[in-house]
């Protein structure tokens, strides 16, 4: 109505800053597409010693709906503005150093933190304006530096910033909300996992890492029985198809596609997003990012039983062995293969299960090394598809690498631990959109 009207005489659009949340025809909110408003928040650290898993269903899951009755931003972890609003999408220089945030006392720990969807926070952009030098140079426990890391283009934490996020995480104890859980691994605990894999942490670090591990491994462990009897739970991969078409609807896709990798754990898809984005620039509007969680255990045949199951899967019984799901090796790991699963189809990438199946060279690069074969897949495959496709890539568990020396061995999964229950979601909006 309003191009039409445009056509014949001149219209004049009037905003206030009540107004930075309304949604226009594009893929971003108004504030973003307008490049008035970048939103920076601190976020106040806190870390599971067990896990309150009692959030409103309705607060971890997406409401079913047209465009119409979504006012703000999307659901979920928000995306930096697209390339052509904002040329800043490709890895920013290093930011100045922030002013170093007090550990949180013990006796505030109890202080639960607002719910992830009440919270306007990004995450990974965040993690990396708090790494001063994410393209510095990082030592190791023995003072050398960590060449490896830094020509791998992984970003590490500097010495004082990874003691801050360990004090972080010892600080915090007491149950904690889901909300508060995924702040804290994705802004404290993903960065600062990655530094001491990657040989560039003390054994301070270290020990807040393998604390922050066990408690969390403990607590999901425990609370996943009561998310199946309840239906109160988090935001999971069971979602996936829910989240992709309530995403496509509110851009106006015509078609949705899910692309589902299989061992695509967090930080491995940030860094894949990463290298996706600057490889499709203009081609692709990326609209939503989401942090999900595995169910267990957190192998492959039980998130397909649940992606075609939905919800309702969680209360099915337990089967005594699950079926192994094939996986493509060699040359073939690369190729894209259509799976049906339920009622609808998805295309599934064994590229990253295939190459952790052996042993390979140290943390920093072999993460490097899977992210970038990763992106160029996905890049051509996001090119082949129409103009208008929303594509939904994200995984369906994690992996955990043990560090043997100067390298890493074959991974392993089905455990509880962050690294295998945590996974990345992101939708991308195909085609010259503006």
């Amino acid at each position: 109505m309003w191009c039409e009207l445009a056509e014949h005489e001149p219209v004049l659009l009037v905003l206030d800053a009540a107004d930075e949340g309304v949604r226009i025809p594009t893929p971003l909110p108004l504030r973003m597409a307008l490049g008035a408003l970048e939103l920076e928040q601190r976020a106040a650290p806190a870390a599971p010693a067990e896990l309150v898993l009692e959030e409103p269903t309705d607060a971890a899951r997406p409401a079913p709906g047209d465009a119409c009755e979504a006012a703000g931003p999307p659901s979920g972890l928000p995306l930096d503005p697209d390339p052509r609003v904002a040329s800043r999408l490709s890895a920013p220089p290093p930011p100045p150093p922030p002013e170093p945030e007090p550990a949180a006392p013990a006796a505030a720990a109890s202080v639960a933190a607002p719910p992830a969807e009440a919270r306007r926070v990004d995450p990974p952009r965040r993690g990396t304006r708090e790494r001063p030098a994410a393209r510095a140079e990082v030592a190791t426990a023995s003072g050398r530096p960590a060449t490896r890391a830094r020509e791998a283009q992984i970003p590490l934490l500097d010495a004082a910033t990874a003691e801050s996020f360990a004090r972080d995480l010892d600080a915090a104890e007491g149950p904690r909300p889901v909300g508060a859980v995924e702040q804290l691994f994705v802004e404290r605990y993903a960065p600062l996992a990655e530094t001491v894999n990657a040989g560039g942490a003390s054994a301070v670090a270290r020990r807040a890492v393998a604390r922050f591990r066990e408690g969390f491994e403990r607590s999901y462990g425990e609370g996943f029985t009561a998310m199946r009897l309840t239906g109160k739970r988090p935001r999971m991969v069971l979602d996936v198809p829910e989240l992709a078409s309530r995403a496509g609807r509110l851009n106006g896709a015509r078609t949705v596609q899910l692309l589902l990798v299989d061992g695509l754990r967090f930080d491995l898809g940030e860094h894949t997003l990463r290298a996706v984005r600057t490889s499709l620039g203009e081609r692709a509007a990326f609209i939503e990012r989401h942090l999900l969680w595995a169910a267990l255990p957190t192998v492959t045949p039980v998130q397909l039983h649940l992606l075609g199951r939905g919800p309702a899967g969680l209360r099915d019984e337990e089967p005594e062995s699950e079926p192994e799901v094939p996986v493509q090796r060699g040359k073939n790991a690369a190729a894209l293969r259509r799976v049906r699963i339920g009622q609808r189809d998805l295309v599934k990438l064994d590229l990253v299960e295939a190459r952790l199946r052996e042993a390979g060279p140290p943390f920093a690069e072999r993460m490097a090394a899977l992210a970038g074969e990763l992106a160029t897949v996905i890049a051509r495959f996001a090119e082949s598809l129409p103009a208008r496709t929303l594509l939904y890539v994200f995984g369906d568990h994690g992996f955990r690498l043990q560090t043997e020396g100067d390298a890493t061995g074959a991974a392993t999964q089905g455990g509880a631990s962050p690294e295998e229950a945590f996974v990345a979601g992101y939708a991308l909006l195909l085609g010259d959109v503006h």
